[in-house]
């Protein structure tokens, strides 16, 4: 009898889900695409995790820079993004017939940023980058033109931590800043 009343239970849930699926705008199954902005290239993976709900990966090249009373230094450090998104306002979007293709909308997301000291491409001897994780809370749009061409604007203050601590000083104010603007073309 158990047996029966879960099953039922289980089989209710489901076709609930199903409906209520059809009846809400969704973020894309899976997204892949690249973008570049003022300081840096990067591709991305985003993968559906709920209605609203995507899991970004990025994988890329940032740019850093130091201009001073020397030479000015110019770098390219690479990166790893992990960040789930929740974009809040598809189905305003869609009952206003606006575009959510390839996930254009609003978001919220948890930025996790990771910078290796693995590498560096850059046009000084001997510079070193220290290894750190920042995680910044942001707000950010995206929209899409042409089916494929994407524009992202995503703003958010956080924390950062370096990960050696021979590496780690005591000024370091530990405050994240992410604001980028890109443009992009998701295939």
């Amino acid at each position: 009898m158990k047996s029966v009343l879960l099953s039922t239970i289980v089989l209710i849930f489901c076709a609930a889900m199903g409906y209520s699926q059809e009846q809400n705008a969704s973020v894309e199954k899976t997204i892949y695409g690249v973008q570049t902005g003022i300081i840096g290239v990067l591709g991305h993976a985003e993968i559906k995790l709920a209605n609203a709900l995507a899991l970004r990966g990025e994988l890329g090249l940032e740019l850093g820079f130091s201009v001073g009373a020397g030479d000015d230094v110019f770098a390219l450090i690479p990166s790893v993004i992990l960040e789930p998104r929740y974009y809040y306002n598809l189905n305003r979007r869609l009952e206003k017939d606006k575009n959510i293709s390839k996930n254009s909308g609003n978001f919220f997301a948890l930025s996790t940023r990771y910078y290796p000291d693995s590498f560096v491409i850059t046009n000084a001897d001997n510079l070193e980058v220290q290894s750190t994780v920042a995680f910044i809370p942001k707000y950010g749009l995206k929209r899409t033109y042409w089916e494929h061409f994407t524009t992202e604007f995503g703003l958010g203050i956080g924390y950062y931590t370096v990960l050696k601590k021979e590496q780690r000083t005591t000024n370091d104010s530990n405050v994240a800043v992410d604001l980028h603007i890109r443009v992009g073309y998701t295939f």
